[in-house]
């Protein structure tokens, strides 16, 4: 139904009708201009799930690349794996075009990106660009589903306590914050510039009035069915779960001369998992589908974890 109600949504855009005012969906407008984009390219009902499948696709090659940035090689390859299996579960519907995935995979590229410019030692690499590109990336991800700002936040929080724990120079990580902040209000202003336009009170109800209004954790918060998707997807998150305390009880030795950037860095992967905890509880229906949005940062962070313990079993034969 919600992959159906954003193509007509679309179709109808495209042909005329003013969105927010002749149709209307509790949405900010990135989904459905990829809706429309899709249906412009001739897509229809029958091959919408291609949508699911690109982005699905491209999250999880963001997942292998920021994991990468930080941990190596094999911690991508097994991030990549993890995160790709989580994702497209069929007990979170992870087959469909929803807004969750969209918005988790553009959240996966918004905080490779980012880890790719904190990561680059050489000026001529010019950081700042990936990272205002990681601030536009982070807010399309918002424009998806609203609770996609997660990749951004975590980026946006660790930069902070980098600049006030001396992980990186004070100014080199308030000209990187500076930077994500500008790439995030760039998409945010031509968002509202657009429902200036058009439908301006239908676009500010949409994205911020029905949720605060009728649905969300503090109103009209369905936590029955939180109980009821936490039981039928267990399977899905709890070996993942379980893989990451194994691998952090095996504690597998940092790396002789691993510089301590690398480590200050790996501590994003459970900011991004936690501000996407905070963005699946905000909205209140938890349908199964709600689960997505956790399985790119999971993916991560089992992947920066797992993906270590080769050097554990060397030290402690743990796995031979």
């Amino acid at each position: 139904s919600d992959e159906g109600g954003f193509l007509a949504i679309a179709r109808a855009w495209r042909h005329g009708a003013t969105l927010y005012r002749d149709v209307w969906v509790d949405r900010p407008q990135g989904l459905l201009v990829v809706y429309r984009l899709f249906s412009l390219l001739g897509g229809g009902a029958s091959t919408v799930r291609v949508i699911g499948l690109v982005f699905g696709a491209a999250g999880v090659v963001a997942v292998a690349a920021a994991v990468r940035s930080v941990a190596g090689d094999w911690a991508g390859l097994v991030a990549a794996f993890v995160a790709a299996l989580l994702s497209a579960a069929p007990a979170i519907e992870g087959f469909s075009s929803n807004g969750e995935l969209l918005s988790g995979a553009m959240s996966a590229a918004a905080v490779a990106l980012a880890l790719y410019a904190l990561c680059s030692a050489s000026p001529a690499r010019r950081p700042g660009p990936w990272m205002f590109a990681a601030g536009a990336t982070g807010a399309f991800a918002w424009s998806l589903k609203q609770s996609g700002a997660d990749g951004m936040a975590a980026v946006g929080l660790w930069l902070v306590v980098a600049a006030l724990a001396g992980w990186l120079p004070r100014r080199r990580a308030l000209t990187h914050l500076a930077a994500l902040v500008g790439g995030a209000v760039a998409l945010f202003a031509a968002c509202a510039l657009h429902a200036v336009l058009t439908e301006w009170h239908g676009w500010w109800y949409a994205v911020i009035g029905y949720r605060a209004e009728q649905r969300s954790a503090l109103v009209g918060a369905n936590w029955p069915r939180l109980w009821r998707t936490a039981s039928a997807t267990w399977l899905v998150w709890v070996p993942a779960v379980l893989a990451v305390g194994f691998a952090l009880w095996a504690r597998p030795p940092t790396a002789d001369g691993e510089a301590d950037l690398a480590r200050h860095l790996r501590l994003l992967m459970p900011m991004w998992l936690g501000f996407a905890v905070l963005g699946f509880l905000s909205g209140g229906q938890f349908f199964d589908h709600y689960w997505v949005g956790l399985m790119f940062p999971l993916g991560a962070i089992v992947g920066v974890t797992v993906g270590r313990l080769p050097r554990a079993r060397i030290q402690y034969g743990l796995l031979s």
